[in-house]
């Protein structure tokens, strides 16, 4: 299992008990699906617990039962009713108030209170997000097709003073982070408690490693130079025997 999935396992092991933050969670969750319009919404990932996370929640919160089904290594949501997604996307505050239509796109008012906006990340994290192993690199992103989407984001990181950036990779924008700190805040955010203190002592190992190996290339980088030193004069002493 990849780190992202363990990340994403403890996630879902984590019971959302207020109504407000399920609904930013699944809000948040929605607009990063692979497709979502007014005639399907689809949701494929390699997480299965991921899946079956947000099914399991959008039945307890909205009385909407996606269909769930496998494909080798990836489990995909599917909502195709037109009725039930006018539903869906009512309650989940999908729905622009200027045009009536859905849209991919963060709803503010369910991310106005501290413990709404930390469930909103959680949700937009399950569906879209990716945090590689820190014992190979320091790496947090979640991607999307969509610009403003990631720039609303972005706005709930900074109310957690957490600076993310955004670039365009091929035909996906990019919200990441790569100062392992701010990684840990992330992991904070996301109440993986327990990956979080792995993430910790990974990188006091990390650490500890590159301290041993800088004072051993010093080492090495003396002992080549007090050898050049001693082979200079032992050239200079033979040619003066010479």
């Amino acid at each position: 299992m990849s780190y992202s999935l363990d990340v994403k396992s403890e996630i879902c092991g984590n019971f959302e008990s207020r109504d407000c933050c399920r609904k930013a969670l699944l809000n948040a969750a929605f607009c990063f699906f692979n497709t979502v319009n007014s005639n399907k919404m689809q949701f494929k990932t390699s997480s299965s617990q991921a899946a079956l996370y947000l099914l399991g929640l959008t039945n307890q919160t909205f009385g909407i039962h996606p269909e769930l089904s496998r494909k080798k290594d990836s489990c995909i949501l599917l909502l195709e009713d037109k009725n039930e997604i006018n539903k869906l996307a009512e309650k989940a505050g999908l729905i622009n108030p200027k045009t009536n239509m859905l849209q991919s796109a963060l709803n503010g008012s369910l991310s106005v209170d501290e413990c709404c906006r930390k469930a909103a990340i959680r949700g937009a994290f399950l569906a879209a997000g990716y945090i590689s192993d820190p014992k190979k690199s320091y790496h947090f992103e979640i991607a999307s097709h969509r610009l403003r989407l990631l720039n609303q984001l972005s706005d709930l990181f900074a109310s957690f003073e957490i600076p993310v950036k955004i670039i365009k990779r091929s035909t996906k924008y990019v919200l990441y982070l790569k100062e392992k700190e701010l990684i840990l805040d992330v992991l904070n955010l996301l109440n993986a408690t327990k990956m979080y203190f792995n993430f910790q002592e990974v990188t006091v190992e990390n650490a500890i490693i590159n301290q041993l190996n800088r004072k051993q290339n010093i080492e090495t980088q003396n002992l080549n130079q007090t050898l050049n030193v001693a082979l200079a004069e032992l050239i200079a002493l033979k040619k003066l025997i010479n």
